[in-house]
């Protein structure tokens, strides 16, 4: 038991193993406990959020490899959330005026950032969470058997 334990938790840290639907569902219903328990009780908690992106990324890897498609389909939700925040980064700065962003510059910025200040966020956490639990969906592709002991 405490083997299991300690590869799963192996599993969980690097993007070396593979995780089944079972355990995967585990551990992500911890991870989303923890990280609402930090922040509930840690408002100002965006440093901390660091470690729950990087497990987040190892189960989801770790799950989409067991379900024999490539890892690197992992990173989909993470890049389209990281090209979001730059397009709304650019148009922040260029709609920067007298009271801070999306109150200068042309009529076209201001729609835009107003658009994505509004459906942005909540768009990219259904996005992540539906990948997530995709994820937590597909068919285990590889049984790991163990050879009996002579």
């Amino acid at each position: 038991m405490i083997n299991t334990f300690l590869r799963t938790l192996g599993s969980l840290l690097f993007f070396t193993g593979r995780l089944g639907r079972s355990t995967f569902w585990v551990a992500l219903v911890g991870l989303t406990i923890g990280f609402m328990g930090l922040v509930i009780s840690f408002p100002p908690f965006v440093i901390l959020l660091v470690p729950f992106v990087y497990l987040g990324f190892c189960l989801l890897v770790n799950r989409v490899r067991d379900a024999g498609l490539p890892p690197w389909l992992a990173l989909t939700p993470f890049v389209l959330f990281v090209g979001v925040a730059m397009l709304y980064l650019g148009v922040c700065v260029l709609t920067l005026g007298g009271g801070g962003s999306g109150t200068g510059g042309s009529a076209g910025m201001n729609r835009l950032y107003h658009t994505l200040n509004d459906y942005s966020i909540p768009a990219l956490g259904w996005i992540l969470a539906l990948s997530y639990f995709t994820a937590g969906c597909l068919p285990t592709r590889f049984r790991v058997t163990q050879a009996k002991a002579v």
